[in-house]
């Protein structure tokens, strides 16, 4: 199947990095395109047509109350229904020291460098970012080292979001699109 992958322009790294992904597979194939080129060409797609939109924007908005949440996991979100997906972040503030580690646990799970439990229906203890402003272990974002690990956190949610959709979601979200 071949599906498309809309995104800003700003995150073309991600979308990217998520189309080597799915392209791995033996069947699917999958392209890049920006938002602005997706409302572009929209017209010219089929109701078939198999599109994941990552990131919050202008086009997620459209499919966010109409799609069913299937992962909602260290600040992301993944929900999809018949041919179209959403892959999204939460912006974050401040973080955990225990967060960012148990985020980088994850990651690592999903590219094979560690062993735990994981699965479509199990993911590891996780943290549910934005906790209490009293919480000493909180890193809020003012130093540039601290916005050093604001910046490593927000990739180890991409990557992560990236990895548990292809790994786990990836083909029920396209026998779903295939019906």
């Amino acid at each position: 199947m071949h599906i498309v992958i809309v995104a800003k322009k700003t995150l073309e790294i991600y979308a990217s990095r998520l189309k080597d992904l799915v392209s791995k597979h033996p069947n699917h194939s999958a392209v890049f395109w920006t938002e602005q080129f997706y409302q572009d060409n929209e017209p010219t797609l089929t109701g078939k047509q198999s599109v994941i939109i990552l990131g919050a924007n202008e086009i997620s908005k459209i499919y966010d109350h109409r799609l069913v949440e299937s992962f909602n996991t260290y600040g992301t979100c993944c929900a999809y229904e018949g041919t179209k997906a959403v892959l999204k972040i939460a912006p974050i503030e401040m973080v955990s020291v225990d967060e960012l580690n148990a985020l980088e646990f994850a990651v690592d799970i999903l590219l094979g460098k560690k062993s735990g439990p994981m699965g479509r229906n199990h993911s590891l203890p996780h943290f549910t970012t934005g906790a209490r402003a009293t919480d000493k272990r909180l890193i809020p974002w003012t130093s540039n080292k601290e916005r050093k690990r604001k910046e490593q956190y927000v990739k180890l949610q991409h990557e992560y979001l990236c990895l548990r959709f292809v790994h786990y979601e990836l083909d029920v979200f396209v026998s779903g699109a295939e019906i």
